[in-house]
């Protein structure tokens, strides 16, 4: 396998060139989670794999088949209603001894913590779905300093330890449910079977993909990982490309050509996201446009397995306006799929007219 080579499978397994799933319960469970920062983006996101419209993804979130909450790495993931309390077990303990002396110095210790679930529940099993500014008032009628970092900590603690999720959104606002109302939560997991259950899911999704990717990604740490990589149950075979080891399946992989394949890849999307190393899928000159340092990652356009621009949408009235940058001048075919693609998120965001530009940046 050489590196196109390797490039054209992850877009297979990621499913951007065809996708084998058509609901999006079944796509968030085939990568195990998907990044969920930019509501918006997170929406396209799963949208734009499984030719759903906006409304579609949104109703899912509304029925609870994907939950959005935070959990991989203590940030905002959609994961399958039925799986999310397993990976919370896995990820979320960890995740919250790291941050401690975050919480002592936002004067945030357990009693109080657990203080604010309780009264997050109560004020939830009376009115099923609160805003965020509701939840804070919750927090302040009994006299709890719920402002700026404070709030959003005790909410996303909350959320870790499965008290609360994310609810659909009622006027472009934010609502919590209590998680219990959307799914089952576990009183615990066999921590070696759910641990290889998500090492299974990114291999399956990512591959070809390193160990440091994953580790990355999940934000587990090699010493928990490395006894896995030689059970059974694990279908991923380590080959060398370019001198660098990747897992991929045991099974064959066949390749689809990607020429002229090109993609309006959400923000945060998993073909940057995923992956440690991204120094080879972006131009260094343009890597400042594409991800931030502050963990921003933007919009991009990929063209053949490579990211060839950015780009942003703004809605007026009944249209929505495109702003394409390229990195550089496209091909005529390639300008014509991406006319394709800009009338794909024309359909996904339901809008009636679409207007865009595309320009090359010098």
């Amino acid at each position: 396998m050489n590196w196109q080579e390797l490039l054209t499978e992850r877009q297979n397994r990621l499913q951007l060139i065809t996708s084998t799933h058509t609901t999006a319960a079944d796509l968030v469970k085939w990568f195990g989670a998907i990044q969920a920062q930019d509501h918006g983006q997170a929406l396209w996101n799963i949208g734009s794999k499984i030719n759903h419209t906006k409304s579609q993804v949104d109703a899912a979130i509304a029925s609870g088949t994907i939950i959005r909450t935070w959990s991989l790495r203590g940030t905002l993931q959609f994961h399958a209603a039925e799986e999310v309390s397993a990976y919370l077990h896995l990820v979320a303990p960890k995740f919250i001894r790291s941050i401690a002396s975050r919480y002592r110095d936002l004067n945030l210790d357990e009693p109080l913590l657990n203080k604010c679930i309780k009264l997050f529940e109560k004020a939830l099993h009376k009115n099923h779905q609160l805003t965020r500014e509701a939840m804070q008032q919750v927090l302040m009628q009994h006299q709890i300093d719920a402002s700026g970092l404070r709030l959003a900590h005790i909410l996303q603690y909350a959320a870790m330890k499965q008290s609360i999720c994310f609810g659909p959104r009622k006027n472009n606002e934010y609502t919590f449910e209590l998680l219990s109302e959307k799914t089952t939560v576990h009183p615990g997991i066999d921590r070696e079977q759910q641990l290889l259950k998500l090492l299974n899911s990114y291999f399956q999704s990512h591959a070809p993909a390193s160990l440091l990717d994953f580790l990355w990604w999940s934000g587990l740490t090699l010493q928990e990982v490395k006894p896995l990589l030689n059970s059974n149950d694990f279908a991923f075979t380590a080959i060398s490309v370019d001198g660098h080891a990747y897992y991929v399946p045991n099974a064959q992989t066949v390749f689809t050509s990607t020429k002229n394949k090109v993609f309006l890849l959400a923000g945060f999307d998993d073909f940057l996201l995923a992956y440690r190393d991204r120094s080879r899928l972006v131009d260094e000159p343009y890597t400042p446009l594409v991800f931030t340092k502050n963990g921003l990652f933007n919009p991009a356009l990929l063209i053949n397995g490579k990211i060839a621009g950015v780009w942003k949408r703004t809605f007026k009235k009944n249209t929505v306006v495109i702003q394409v940058q390229t990195f550089r001048k496209l091909t005529t075919p390639e300008h014509k799929e991406l006319l394709h693609q800009l009338e794909l998120y024309k359909q996904f965001s339901e809008q009636k007219e679409l207007t865009y530009t595309i320009t090359v940046i010098n």
